[in-house]
């Protein structure tokens, strides 16, 4: 697999999270240029490869996607690193999930205690 797509925040997370690889075409007119720095994000992970809009016509396109589907060892390892830029949030978030899952049931099971 490869997505080729615009590179907000939500698309770049969830690029990330299913660990596909992916050509970003930042939108030049997002505020503060953010799609960039979202891009950019993925892409020193590995994850991705940038395209500038201005630089993306039919060429350059077919030569990026021709480029990286004939190299399914790199598409693989672009799809790893994807993977691996969300790994330690999800670690942070899981253990935040839990102790928050066992604050809410001991603070209700104290109260049925003494209810």
């Amino acid at each position: 697999d490869l997505v080729v797509c615009r590179a907000g925040a939500t698309s770049v997370a969830e690029l990330a999270v299913v660990g596909c690889p992916a050509i970003l075409v930042p939108l030049p007119s997002a505020p503060g240029d953010h799609q960039t720095a979202n891009a950019r994000a993925l892409a020193d992970a590995g994850g991705a490869t940038i395209v500038a809009d201005a630089d993306l016509d039919a060429a350059r396109l077919l030569s990026e996607v021709d480029g990286l589907l004939s190299d399914p060892r790199s598409l693989a390892a672009m799809g790893k690193a994807a993977s691996e830029i969300v790994e330690s949030e999800r670690i942070e978030l899981s253990s935040k999930q839990v102790t928050k899952e066992l604050s809410t049931r001991l603070v209700f099971s104290w109260f049925s205690i003494i209810g």
